[in-house]
């Protein structure tokens, strides 16, 4: 109990080995190791602060740790903290993380004032981490001021993430032949920015191209005040402009964020509710030793015998 009470001060106090501490518990899929970091995040306390979740999504080689790395030195030099919640495709063999980001953003990673979190997928198709929620509040709880998650990229189901942030990116690059038709229409109505990064050098031309493109295309998105802009990571046209843009919805929004927030956490209640309701099942399965009838003609009523009798 003493250790955990230690650990809580020092996560409050900004302590960075006891955040990484806790996000890694929380991710802890053992039973056991569950239940008490439930107990622990029950307790947790959050400082009187408008901390700003944003989301990062876009193809592979868009350009997506570059931007969080350019936009973390802007931080930083406003002596804001930020912590980088980094998806990566999970390990077949280990379930760890398969990149890393640190190696990506080296100078902000060394800098004190930002945490970077590689976290592996863990088998989720959503582009995040089934504890992304969690390790945003443990986020908030040690005082950041800027949390950005970054996704794996573009998937059928990447929109996941914009039920638990405040602003959604995405960035496109010219160079992999996406195009309008290219790119989910759900994906373009969910952004609040389209950035198009590679915005220098003999692809300059290309990415102001698409940028304009999207800006033509703007019509998809019901999403009001949408930016749709080319960036450059390499000589940073444009990250002062999206960071700016970024400050000034946070300081305009802020009432409609959190009304936005009180929805997500509606549906973080039911997300927790089927994982509880499916480790119960799980269990009740392991308990009478009950395994399916491989052999059945009709899998509809092979189920329903296994399941009816745990729902009544």
């Amino acid at each position: 109990m003493n250790d955990i009470k230690n650990l809580e001060r020092s996560l409050y106090s900004g302590d960075m080995r006891s955040l990484a501490k806790t996000i890694t518990w929380a991710e802890d899929q053992r039973n056991e190791s569950r239940d008490k970091f439930i107990k622990f995040f029950k307790q947790l306390q959050y400082p009187d602060k408008k901390c700003l979740r944003i989301a990062i999504t876009g193809t592979p080689g868009s350009g997506k740790s570059s931007f969080i790395e350019s936009i973390g030195q802007i931080v930083t030099s406003e002596n804001k903290k930020i912590a980088v919640l980094s998806i990566d495709p999970s390990s077949p063999i280990t379930g760890g993380s398969i990149l890393g980001d640190k190696v990506r953003m080296e100078k902000l990673s060394a800098h004190n004032l930002a945490f970077i979190r590689p976290s592996p997928t863990q088998g989720s198709l959503t582009g995040i981490n089934d504890r992304t929620r969690e390790a945003m509040n443990l986020c908030e709880a040690a005082g950041f001021d800027y949390i950005f998650v970054e996704t794996v990229g573009v998937g059928q189901v990447e929109y996941k993430v914009s039920e638990m942030v405040d602003l959604f990116l995405l960035i496109i690059s010219p160079l992999t032949g996406d195009s309008i038709q290219g790119i989910k229409r759900g994906i373009l109505e969910l952004a609040d920015a389209i950035l198009v990064s590679k915005y220098d050098g003999d692809s300059k031309r290309q990415a102001e191209k698409t940028s304009n493109e999207y800006a033509e295309a703007s019509h998809l998105s019901n999403k009001s005040n949408q930016l749709i802009r080319p960036i450059s990571n390499l000589n940073g046209d444009g990250i002062k402009e999206v960071w700016d843009w970024i400050k000034t919805r946070q300081k305009d929004n802020w009432n409609s964020i959190l009304e936005r927030r009180k929805l997500q956490r509606g549906s973080w209640i039911l997300d927790l509710s089927r994982e509880f309701v499916l480790r119960e099942f799980h269990e009740y399965l392991v308990e009478k030793n009950i395994t399916p009838n491989s052999e059945a003609s009709d899998v509809y009523s092979a189920a329903e015998k296994i399941s009816t009798p745990f729902f009544k």
